[in-house]
């Protein structure tokens, strides 16, 4: 197994990678690529980008919350895949792995949305 960490809040390595209060791993495994979270903007496309790895092969993405900072890459993530179709380029399009609950309405205190700012029917498109 191979795990990369495309997106956390610790920056002090010697490479000049991107750092959000998020999260965001790739996984290899038995030749499957698993995203497991998507941090929280497209510091997950740009790390990747800077790591030479690409996103246009994934065959899972999976969810462990529905919490912002796991799920807002998602929308950069299909802006992303949605540029890759207009130029008639391939890309795989990744099963959703999640809890039924991930895209339900989140709040917190003075915060009027924490959580995903997607769709389950949104991504069936």
């Amino acid at each position: 197994m191979r795990l990369k960490v495309l997106v956390d809040n610790n920056t002090l390595i010697d490479r000049y990678f991107l750092g959000e209060p998020g999260l965001a791993f790739l996984l290899e495994s038995c030749g499957k690529r698993v995203l497991f979270d998507a941090g929280y903007s497209d510091v997950l496309l740009q790390n990747a980008d800077r790591m030479g790895e690409s996103l246009f092969d994934l065959d899972h993405v999976a969810l462990s919350h529905g919490h912002l900072d796991h799920t807002w890459g998602l929308e950069h993530l299909i802006r992303y895949y949605n540029e890759r179709a207009r130029a008639n380029k391939a890309f795989r399009r990744p099963a959703l792995t999640a809890h039924p609950e991930v895209f339900a309405h989140r709040r917190s205190g003075s915060s009027p949305h924490i959580g995903s700012m997607l769709s389950h029917e949104l991504l069936e498109v």
